[in-house]
C-alpha cells in the first residue's frame, strides 16, 4: 500500500513539474513581447495601416538604420526581407549584393507595437559573437626556401575552405539571431553538424534556466538561404563586431 502511495506521489510531482516546466518555456516569447512593448503604449504595428503604408514605414526605418551605420568606417550588413536583399557596404557604397532565396523568421516580430518595432530596428544591431562552419581568417603559410633555386618557387598551402559548405549564424545584440546558409538541396554531414550544434546550443540555454525554474531567455531568429559564394564572401569580410540594419 505504502509503494502504491509512493508511486502516485512521484508520479503526481512528476507531472506538477513538467507543466511547470512546459509554463515557463511558453512565456518565454511572451515575456519577450513584452519587455519590447513596455514602454510604448500605442498599437501594434500591422493594425489599423494599409500594407502599402506598412511597406514605406519599414523602408524608412531600414534608411534610418543604414544612414547611422554609414557612419563607420568599416564593412556594414544591410539585410532587407522586404525585397529579399543582402547588401554588404562601407559607408553606404555597396561591395556586394545578394539575393536572398529563401528566408523564415520567428512569429514574434508582428506583436510588436509601431513605436517598439521603430526603436527595435532604427538602432543598428552589433554582432557580439559568430558560429561558422569555416575560419573566418585563413592564414597563407609559406615554406622557408631550402636554397636560392627554392626560393624562386616558396611552397603555399591552398585555401581549402573555397568548396567547404559555409553555415553560419551572427549572435547580435538585443538578442536577434541571423542564421544565413547556402542554398543547397544536398545535407552533408557538415549541414548536419551544424544544424545539430544550434539545436544543442538551445536546448542548453534553455535547460540553464529551467532548471532553476526561471524563464529561459527567447532569442528571435531569422534564417535566410543565399548562393555558397556570397555566404562565404559575407563571412570572410564582415568585421568581428560589424553593424547590422535589418528590416523585415
Amino acid at each position: 500500500m505504502k509503494s502504491k502511495v509512493v508511486i502516485i506521489i512521484v508520479i503526481s510531482l512528476v507531472i506538477i513539474i513538467s507543466g511547470i516546466l512546459v509554463a515557463l518555456t511558453a512565456m518565454s516569447p511572451i515575456r519577450y513581447i513584452g519587455l519590447v512593448n513596455e514602454n510604448y503604449p500605442d498599437t501594434i504595428l500591422s493594425e489599423d495601416i494599409s500594407v502599402e503604408h506598412l511597406k514605406l514605414e519599414k523602408e524608412e526605418i531600414f534608411y534610418r538604420a543604414r544612414l547611422k551605420m554609414a557612419e563607420a568606417d568599416s564593412a556594414c550588413l544591410s539585410i532587407n526581407l522586404v525585397d529579399s536583399i543582402i547588401i554588404m557596404e562601407i559607408q553606404g557604397v555597396k561591395l556586394l549584393e545578394t539575393k536572398i532565396l529563401e528566408f523564415s523568421s520567428s512569429k514574434i516580430f508582428s506583436r510588436f507595437k509601431k513605436e517598439a518595432f521603430s526603436e527595435y530596428f532604427t538602432t543598428p544591431f552589433v554582432i557580439d559573437s559568430d558560429y561558422c562552419t569555416i575560419p573566418k581568417e585563413f592564414f597563407n603559410i609559406k615554406y622557408a626556401p631550402e636554397d636560392t633555386i627554392a626560393a624562386q618557387a616558396p611552397k603555399t598551402m591552398p585555401d581549402t575552405t573555397l568548396k567547404d559548405p559555409v553555415y553560419f549564424t551572427l549572435y547580435l545584440n538585443r538578442g536577434l539571431m541571423i542564421d544565413i546558409r547556402q542554398s543547397d538541396t544536398l545535407r552533408t554531414d557538415i549541414y548536419k553538424e551544424y544544424d545539430q550544434y544550434m539545436r544543442n546550443n538551445k536546448i542548453s540555454k534553455m535547460w540553464d534556466k529551467l532548471l532553476k525554474f526561471e524563464v529561459p531567455a527567447y532569442d528571435p531568429w531569422i534564417r535566410i538561404e543565399i548562393p555558397h559564394s556570397d555566404a562565404r564572401s559575407i563571412y570572410k569580410a564582415l568585421p568581428h563586431h560589424a553593424q547590422v540594419s535589418v528590416i523585415l
